[in-house]
């Protein structure tokens, strides 16, 4: 099995997170939701795709 990627720095994640992706809080947790791309935000979609991988070999 191929090694996971190591995690994306958080400051390289927020400086994708910008206002003109925010839609709105959650209205439990307040949580943000954003709309994203792949080709705008490509540290995030890697970073889920990393996550993902973690969840899946657990």
């Amino acid at each position: 099995m191929k090694p996971i990627i190591k995690a994306i720095p958080k400051k390289d994640l927020e400086q994708e997170l910008t206002a003109d992706k925010f839609i709105r809080m959650t209205n439990k947790a307040d949580n943000e939701l954003y709309i994203i791309t792949a080709r705008d935000s490509p540290n995030i979609m890697q970073e889920i795709g990393r996550l993902r991988e973690l969840t899946f070999r657990a």
